[in-house]
């Protein structure tokens, strides 16, 4: 078997904020993807947990007494790395507050393991499996009912008193001869889900499994995302028959995203000239209408969210002033810090 793996940003925004982790394992012939949850905190310490948990040892299963087992880790990373900061001569007062007051992370997560003849699998969220046949989507696995995608999917989180949301699917199948298996976060399952018997289902699969680099994933993204797939983080994990059980990664199509970091890092700003310029960065009236859409898609977002609700629900039942104020103020640090994100130049 063949194996590629891809993964981006949200437009806007730099792999540094990226919350998708992946992870694939020839040794144990296992795979896995999380999404973090935007509305929780060190939530990509939280993903690339749960997937390296699930690809390092094969007896490893996530559910709730398992996922327990990983939060010591979890806040011991997540101490580590506002002591970094402050190392650094930063101040991470948010992030101090956050893990003082017992705010904690969520994740989606999506396993799979190849054996001789069949693969098993195991999928809490809307990170999915697709099968394809024909040039076709066959299935989506997922362990959500419902046909569309929403703001507050299954997950895992690292509070070990809240478990988490849902329950996890698991199965077992034979790998059908001619079929390719994609293992995907939810923009890419969302849009293939919805064009699923379409005209257009045989145009986009033929795209997916004609990608052989990182920049030709890229692209793919930018377009479809003009096409009406939704801005956000996005992992493309394609696993295709070769005649062979051997765990076998295409050469330069598996991204790492520490490296994707760095390139990021070193990358120099690009100052375009007149002629160069874009639709996009051609005047800073459409720079700041881009922005404004980003930020009221991410307040949509954000106010629709299970973890908001379920706070705005607990603290609609305290008559505590203090507690109600203590609400109010970490809801306007959430929004103060995006719009800073967003509009105040670093």
């Amino acid at each position: 078997m063949l194996i590629s793996a891809f993964i981006t940003h949200k437009k806007s925004e730099t792999f540094e904020d990226c919350q998708d982790r992946f992870s694939v394992n020839p040794d144990t012939k296992s795979i896995a993807v999380s999404d973090g949850l935007s509305q929780s905190i060190f939530q990509k310490i939280w993903a690339n947990q749960l997937v390296h948990a699930y690809t390092d040892n094969v007896d490893w299963v996530p559910n709730v007494e398992s996922v327990k087992e990983l939060a010591p880790y979890w806040k011991k990373k997540a101490e580590e790395f506002i002591k970094s900061e402050e190392a650094d001569g930063k101040n991470p007062w948010r992030a101090r507050n956050n893990l003082a007051e017992g705010r904690s992370a969520g994740a989606t997560i999506l396993g799979i393991r190849f054996h001789d003849e069949s693969w098993t699998y195991d999928v809490l969220g809307d990170s999915c499996i697709i099968l394809i046949n024909n040039n076709r989507v066959e299935e989506i696995i997922s362990s959500e009912s419902k046909e569309s995608f929403d703001n507050y999917p299954d997950y895992y989180d690292s509070n070990p008193k809240i478990g988490g949301k849902g329950e996890l699917k698991t199965g077992t199948r034979q790998w059908n001869a001619g079929e390719t298996i994609l293992l995907v976060s939810d923009p890419f399952a969302d849009f293939l889900a919805k064009n699923k018997e379409t005209d257009k289902e045989a145009l986009l699969v033929d795209r997916i499994l004609g990608i052989n680099s990182h920049d030709e994933f890229d692209g793919l993204v930018d377009e479809w995302r003009k096409l009406g797939m939704h801005n956000d983080d996005s992992t493309l994990v394609i696993v295709k028959q070769d005649g062979s059980n051997d765990f076998r990664l295409v050469p330069n199509c598996v991204d790492d995203i520490m490296a994707l970091k760095e390139v990021c890092r070193m990358k120099p700003q690009v100052i375009p000239s007149d002629k160069t310029k874009s639709a996009e960065s051609a005047s800073p009236e459409t720079v700041f209408s881009h922005k404004l859409e980003d930020f009221g898609q991410w307040l949509s977002k954000f106010l629709q969210s299970k973890l908001f609700k379920s706070k705005l629900f607990a603290n609609s039942r305290r008559r505590e002033k203090n507690a109600r104020k203590e609400f109010i103020n970490q809801l306007v640090e959430e929004i103060d810090a995006k719009l800073k994100e967003l509009f105040i130049e670093k």
